[in-house]
């Protein structure tokens, strides 16, 4: 998995809320500036953590760097 890239795992979304969450961002910060439900971000969070293979959110961050994630999202000014 180390050789992929982040997109190629992740969906647009959960890429869209791993960038929020690895820029220190709560389940609740995330949803509101994503405008759905906290409970979507968690369970946007499990397929993540799924996908990925980590346990948690540090975990995931740490692991999205590597593999070629960002702290902005590409169409935010």
């Amino acid at each position: 998995m180390e050789s992929m890239n982040i997109r190629d795992i992740l969906s647009e979304r959960e890429f869209e809320v791993m960038v929020l969450v690895s820029n220190g961002l709560y389940n609740k910060e995330v949803a509101v500036k994503l405008k759905c439900e906290e409970c979507t971000i968690k369970k946007h969070l499990q397929h993540i953590f799924e996908k990925m293979r980590v346990q948690n959110r540090t975990e995931a961050t740490v692991k999205f760097f590597r593999l070629g994630g960002m702290l902005t999202l590409p169409n935010e000014d």
